[in-house]
């Protein structure tokens, strides 16, 4: 019996607190410069950062055990021995009781715990970076008597923006090497807290990142594959970042060469880049795309005239609205980061949480939580006739808006550049406010229809890369536009 009522409570409280800790999914982890991929991603309960404790552990070889009939996660390491319990805001380090802020909680099977507790009772050198909700677990090299400043991870994200963090506002004294093209930044007089390393890409951007530890300074070498444009920001900052593909007047490597795809070859010369965006331009904002449904919510499917789902060979869906939008939204946010403009994703992968409710509300408050400027949901539509088509954006009247910007103005300065993307018709901008991504985030939203999954002229469309592009390309100009026209 008294299982029992530990179990109802440990649920209880589970349930009480689970919108806000899913609030902060899409959160990364790195473990000595590393991306950790973990089936639970790491997430945010009353301002605290839960990880997951087994692949946390195991990563500093420690063993970790669950004994069920206790609740309770045994690690045992070289020199430390902890014990947590489920639900109860304590734990027992080498046979002494500490209190911890968040008491240890299971969610999907994974034992998570309050990172500040690895911080300050372990040794673990820990950090995190909001402009792209990641966290940051190394074990120190030196003492702080010893150096205090440090570079505290260098991570590449999607193939070409290369970042520095660092534990204080630093600059580098930055050069070039040809025969391979090498961008070399060289911090004075600060350690690598993760160590000496590389990241081998090989990609069409970047060979490889490596960087070493020296007497007096610390070196990060970007090999470039071939010649590249790039854009350096964050000079002088905790977070020093390298986007290559992307032309700044500040910072331009001569003789760069057209990107190998259609998306790239495009984005130089769309819409979206008529006027340009200056570096540190909307450093101060953040932009909350949000793909469309996920998991076992599949969202609309491809209908043939007859009404039937259309199939692949082995009897599935062949086309599934939530794949396309992730495409899209994936795309927008690979455009706005190489305009300098932070992106945070509602979702990067095929997941989902709990309820459809859950699900989207957890989606609003990761934006409300974050205070995003802007948040767009890209979705897809579907109609029982196979006749309906084209691309419509829906709005609230009721968003009280940001500087000026309303909900209405962020869907009629998108509408015109996404219709003459799809070259469908154009449906207009639609009054939906109880609509649960729109009526419960707090800045100016959109949720756009780009096609009807329904329609053969439409799904040509939304299986056309090059579509697509254009796709985003519209967005990201409406995106930039709006941003431009808050009072702030």
């Amino acid at each position: 019996m008294k299982k029992i009522v530990i179990l109802c409570t440990v649920l209880i409280c589970m349930l009480i607190t689970v919108l806000s800790a899913h609030a902060a999914f899409g959160i990364k982890l790195y473990i000595d410069g590393e991306e950790v991929q973990t089936d639970v991603s790491p997430i945010i309960i009353n301002s605290r950062t839960m990880v997951p404790a087994r692949v946390l552990f195991e990563k500093f070889n420690a063993t970790v055990d669950w004994d069920e009939s206790t609740s309770q996660v045994h690690i045992k390491g070289e020199n430390t021995d902890i014990v947590f319990t489920v639900g109860i805001n304590k734990a027992v380090v080498n046979g002494t009781e500490i209190e911890l802020d968040v008491a240890p909680m299971i969610l999907k099977e994974r034992t998570l715990v309050p990172i500040r507790f690895i911080s300050e009772n372990l040794g673990y050198n820990v950090s995190w970076d909001d402009i792209t909700k990641s966290v940051f677990i190394t074990s120190d090299k030196y003492s702080s008597e010893e150096k205090s400043d440090c570079i505290q991870a260098v991570y590449v994200e999607n193939g070409n923006v290369v970042n520095v963090m660092l534990s204080s506002e630093v600059s580098p004294r930055i050069s070039t090497v040809d025969n391979p093209f090498r961008l070399i930044l060289d911090f004075d007089n600060i350690y690598i807290s993760p160590g000496d390393g590389k990241n081998t890409l090989s990609n069409y951007y970047l060979n490889e990142v490596r960087w070493a530890e020296h007497d007096s300074y610390s070196r990060v070498v970007l090999e470039f594959n071939g010649q590249q444009k790039y854009m350096i920001t964050g000079d002088g900052t905790k977070l020093f970042t390298v986007t290559l593909g992307v032309e700044s007047r500040d910072e331009l490597y001569s003789g760069a060469v057209p990107s190998p795809d259609t998306m790239n070859n495009e984005w130089q010369n769309s819409q979206a880049q008529e006027e340009f965006v200056a570096s540190g331009e909307f450093a101060d904002t953040l932009v909350v795309i949000d793909a469309g449904h996920g998991g076992k919510d599949t969202g609309a499917l491809a209908r043939g005239e007859d009404g039937e789902v259309i199939v692949d060979i082995y009897g599935n869906p062949a086309l599934m609205e939530k794949d396309i939008n992730l495409v899209i939204a994936q795309k927008i946010r690979d455009r706005l980061q190489a305009n300098g403009i932070p992106v945070l994703m509602t979702r990067d992968d095929d997941s989902f949480f709990g309820t459809s409710k859950e699900n989207l509300m957890a989606r609003c408050e990761l934006a409300n939580n974050n205070n995003a400027t802007l948040f767009v949901s890209v979705h897809n539509n579907s109609a029982q006739s196979p006749k309906a088509t084209g691309t419509e954006i829906c709005y609230t009247e009721e968003s009280t808006g940001l500087g000026g910007v309303t909900s209405k103005t962020l869907a009629n300065n998108i509408l015109p550049y996404l219709t003459e993307a799809t070259g469908l018709a154009n449906r207009g901008i639609i009054n939906r406010p109880n609509l649960v991504v729109l009526k419960n985030t707090t800045m100016p939203a959109a949720l756009l229809e780009c096609a009807f999954l329904s329609s053969e002229k439409d799904r040509a469309v939304l299986t056309d890369e090059t579509k697509l592009d254009a796709i985003a390309d519209g967005v990201v100009k409406g995106i930039i536009k709006t941003l431009r026209q808050i009072n702030w």
